[in-house]
């Protein structure tokens, strides 16, 4: 030992750094179970939070799902909408394009009725080129 430090005032001394540190010790183990307890009550939050949100995000998900089949619905009441203006339109000038070749095709059926004999001479043609094609087909087969 140095010359100026007594022993007696040493092992005092030491005595006094044991209850100091046996009382760090304690304080050091209290603040880590302290501690502890916090990062439990904070992962619990944590946990409780991630919950939350989770049903927040099923609740959202929710909600656009009947956002979108809304505007599907809207979507489908226009589209029948439309198509039955475009029916409607399109029965309107089919009548008038019926009503019109009705017009015209009784104009021609009467002309045609009045004349009569319209159809006699195409047929009496037909029949005669006919007659014609089978005569000549029967003579080029006779001189086979």
């Amino acid at each position: 030992l140095h010359s100026k430090i007594r022993a007696d005032e040493v092992g005092e001394h030491v005595n006094d750094l044991a209850f100091e540190v046996a009382d760090i010790d304690k304080a050091l183990k209290k603040l880590q179970h302290k501690n502890e307890h916090d990062l439990e009550k904070v992962k619990l939050n944590l946990e409780k939070m991630l919950k939350k949100l989770e049903e927040k995000e099923d609740g959202a998900e929710n909600r656009i799902e009947e956002l979108e089949k809304a505007r599907e619905r809207s979507l489908e009441r226009k589209l029948e909408n439309r198509i039955e203006t475009l029916e409607d339109q399109i029965q309107i000038k089919l009548e008038q394009r019926i009503a019109l070749l009705e017009t015209r095709i009784g104009v021609k059926i009467s002309e045609s009725a009045s004349g009569g004999n319209g159809w006699k001479l195409p047929l009496l043609i037909v029949v005669v080129l006919v007659g014609a094609y089978m005569a000549y087909t029967a003579r080029s087969l006779n001189k086979l």
